[in-house]
């Protein structure tokens, strides 16, 4: 095909043709949005880009920002001897968004170009071109050639951020499976319903803070005169917390099926812990084990909110504090001490620590004495009734403030001793 040659100024021979020029950029565009549809990553977009205007004998310089996560970086160049690594975010941002800036009028980094062009999402800026060009063809050819450039990163650049919002979409999704899947696991793991047990009513409480938390309770029935009862709270969340708080139910239950003794179980558990986290995850625990035949209470508090116990007939309170400290912390616990309390007809309460850190705008929090109040105001109610007073003290105290972790209360009505 005959070539219209371009005039070149200072006598210089003429190199190429428009014409030809133009078949060049209908080629670069064909070729981009080939590799667009066939679904080239990113990296190989940039390539692309760089090479077709590598060839263009009137480019001279480029180089490609781009905004990746709130961050400028360079994702491709040729031409000149920049110091990429003193262009910083600032710099990028002190940049107006509008074409054809002036060369080094920004910084002395920039000097080497003559055009800044920038490439828009909407009203987002997603990149900037620096464009050297060769003076010697022309203003008119020049400007023609920005505008190709224009046209070329605006078809890259939004083939790439598809790409980044696709991706997010299915991070999302996967995320959204995750909590689902977390979710069904740890809605195994709590008792929805309550065995009939002589002497015994049960009640629970839980509201998480998110679509998964960290807390457990559980009733483990061992013989028609035993059962324990516990609570805890795991460090983290989502899918990991969730199979390792089932797994955690799963060693406690086969524990407590043997006749270790709760100290024995406890200090199993945590090497259990270390084992099988590596110190990724730790737990608060209680446990107690209600004999009704002996008519005493014996437990062990690992590092966990003190549950509250209230003699129905003197409204006298008892801590249930005794244990040791956190599970996962230690190889072996330094100390582990179980206690036992005579049964009376008692009310206990078994709560985590989203309760009591459930603040006001005055950023204070829910008082270890309000849930003591609540539990005497309700002490011959239902449990039922204790619940939902506790709970409508908690909104009337936080107001206007979201809660700030999972909400669960465990309470055991204790009667005819």
């Amino acid at each position: 095909m005959p070539m219209t040659p371009i005039a070149p100024k200072n006598n210089m021979t003429p190199l190429i043709g428009a014409e030809y020029l133009k078949k060049l950029e209908l080629n670069a565009l064909l070729e981009i949005t080939t590799a667009i549809s066939q679904n080239v990553s990113k990296e190989d977009l940039y390539k692309i880009f760089k090479f077709t205007l590598k060839g263009n004998h009137l480019i001279k310089k480029v180089a490609l920002f781009v905004k990746e996560n709130d961050n400028w970086e360079c994702a491709t160049h040729f031409g000149g001897h920049i110091d990429f690594s003193k262009v910083n975010n600032e710099l990028l941002e002190s940049i107006p968004k509008h074409v054809h800036e002036p060369r080094g009028k920004y910084s002395l980094i920039f000097e080497d170009f003559d055009v800044v062009l920038p490439v828009y999402h909407k009203d987002n800026v997603l990149a900037y071109v620096f464009v050297d060009g060769d003076e010697t063809f022309g203003e008119e050819l020049r400007n023609e050639r920005f505008d190709f450039i224009q046209t070329l990163s605006n078809v890259l650049l939004y083939a790439v951020e598809n790409k980044r919002l696709f991706a997010k979409q299915l991070e999302q999704q996967a995320l959204k499976k995750e909590l689902e899947i977390a979710s069904k696991v740890q809605s195994q793991l709590v008792p929805k319903h309550f065995p009939n047990i002589r002497q015994s009513q049960f009640y629970s409480t839980y509201i998480p803070h998110s679509t998964v938390g960290g807390d457990y309770y559980d009733l483990i029935v061992a013989d028609e005169d035993t059962y324990y009862i516990c609570v805890a709270d795991v460090s983290g969340k989502g899918i990991p917390a969730a199979i390792f708080m089932s797994n955690f139910q799963a060693s406690l239950r086969i524990l407590l099926s043997s006749s270790t003794s709760l100290e024995d179980t406890v200090k199993q558990l945590n090497r259990h812990i270390i084992k099988n986290t590596q110190g990724d995850h730790f737990i608060t625990f209680f446990v107690a084990k209600i004999d009704l035949r002996n008519k005493e209470i014996e437990y062990i508090n690992a590092g966990h909110n003190h549950p509250i116990l209230v003699d129905k007939n003197t409204l006298e309170i008892n801590y249930l504090s005794e244990g040791c400290t956190f599970l996962g912390a230690f190889d072996e616990l330094p100390k582990v001490k179980s206690n036992t309390i005579q049964l009376k007809n008692s009310v206990i309460l078994l709560y985590t620590d989203g309760v009591t850190e459930t603040f006001n705008e005055n950023y204070e929090e829910f008082s270890v004495a309000k849930i003591e109040e609540v539990i005497k105001d309700n002490i011959e109610k239902p449990l039922s009734n204790m619940h939902k007073d506790l709970i409508d003290q908690l909104n009337i105290h936080r107001g206007t403030k979201p809660y700030s972790d999972d909400i669960t209360m465990f309470s055991v009505s204790l009667s005819d001793f």
